[in-house]
């Protein structure tokens, strides 16, 4: 699945570059949604298969580092625009080269995922077995904790290049290169993860930084000028991001290893789906000129979420315990 889903996001990148046709676009975005989501739900179960248990939240980190790593140099590509006008190709044409680029490395990147197999006997034991009722209860009480945070981030977070466009008239050459920063600087913030979770506990360490990121979060749209408006919002991303890796070992810890992989599919589903949905009336808030007010639903969201977390799985053991005393204690 994760090498079918990454060659369906690759085609669908060159293709949602080139198309003019609103049907056309619509299928392709489809098609680029099964395969994010064949991905995403796929390489979770995957990762924390092929890592031992002492070593699941450090292999989530090192996983974390290398998303936000690349997201990071993502954001310098717009610098890449310039030089290419200097050869005779349009602004147009240049940011449309780069997507192609973009969808053709995502499909060469597949050949890293050829020589890595998974154990056989466990994808045919997950497919003969239901999930339990410990499961179900785990996973509905862990999406429920985590929906607000997907629809209070979607308020705002793909909408940060606009936002401090609208906000400061900071154009995207200059705010591209900060959130491109603020993802390198997040990939160095997922290697304090497992320190984190080992000196304070996991939980604590989780309901720590994600409140101390709502603090930063709600600070953004007051701030006086860019600069510090944008260190606000690196600072919000670093907190939050450390809990990231400490999420998602959790839950692949309470799972049992033969519905790890169903249990990703649902909480990437649950977390990816009101997130993008989010993102249009926050959109609609932003053409407004209702600057603060995504921040301060996305805040009140987040405290909800964040609270309805801790009374759920304070209890709950880390993930190097066992997953039966784990799901036992959540009840």
């Amino acid at each position: 699945m994760i090498i079918y889903g990454n060659v369906a996001l690759g085609i669908g990148i060159i293709v949602l570059s080139l198309a003019t046709s609103m049907y056309l676009l619509i299928i392709v975005a489809l098609i680029v949604g099964a395969g994010d989501a064949a991905f995403s739900s796929s390489q979770g179960a995957l990762l924390s298969e092929l890592s031992s248990t002492e070593k699941r939240t450090a292999a989530f980190s090192l996983n974390s580092l290398m998303q936000n790593g690349a997201w990071a140099g993502g954001g310098f590509v717009i610098y890449l625009v310039s030089p290419l006008t200097q050869f005779g190709v349009s602004t147009l044409d240049a940011h449309l080269f780069l997507y192609v680029a973009l969808g053709i490395a995502t499909i060469a990147s597949t050949v890293f995922f050829l020589g890595i197999y998974e154990s056989k006997g466990r994808v045919n034991k997950e497919r003969r077995e239901n999930m339990t009722s410990k499961t179900k209860d785990v996973l509905t009480k862990y999406t429920l904790s985590n929906v607000g945070i997907a629809v209070g981030a979607g308020l705002f977070i793909p909408l940060m290049s606009q936002w401090f466009n609208y906000k400061f008239q900071v154009p995207d050459t200059t705010s591209g290169p900060v959130l491109g920063l603020s993802s390198g600087l997040l990939a160095l913030s997922a290697l304090l993860a497992p320190a984190l979770g080992r000196r304070m506990g996991m939980i604590n360490a989780m309901v720590i930084t994600m409140l101390a990121s709502t603090a930063f979060m709600v600070m953004i749209p007051f701030a006086g000028s860019f600069g510090l408006s944008a260190a606000f919002f690196i600072f919000r991303s670093l907190l939050m991001n450390v809990s990231g890796p400490l999420s998602t070992s959790l839950i692949m810890g309470i799972i049992p290893s033969n519905q790890r992989g169903v249990a990703s599919g649902i909480t990437s589903i649950f977390f990816r789906m009101p997130n993008s949905f989010s993102t249009y009336p926050g959109s609609i808030l932003l053409k407004e000129g209702r600057y603060s007010l995504p921040f301060e639903i996305a805040a009140f969201l987040y405290i909800v979420s964040i609270i309805s977390f801790y009374i759920w799985f304070r209890r709950v053991k880390i993930p190097e315990d066992s997953p039966s005393d784990v799901a036992t204690a959540i009840h």
